[in-house]
């Protein structure tokens, strides 16, 4: 296994989100982490991205609205 550790930009929290190898092999090759890591919630794989925890998550996306768009 493999953790990778992410800080939130927002409020500094440091979360940790654990893979296999072969997964994080994929993903630092060049591969989709939703195709790479598929069975994982989309605000775990966010927090790969972009580092922002789920708590900021919830709150900085939390006003977005589809019929804006």
């Amino acid at each position: 296994m493999v953790a990778i550790k992410k800080v939130c930009p927002f409020c500094g929290h440091v979360s940790v989100v654990e893979m296999d190898i072969d997964s994080y092999v994929k993903i630092k090759n060049g591969a989709l982490i939703s195709n790479v890591l598929w069975m994982v919630g989309p605000a775990e794989r966010e927090t790969l991205i972009s580092g922002i925890c789920k708590p900021c998550q919830d709150t900085v996306f939390s006003d977005y609205d589809d019929d804006e768009m």
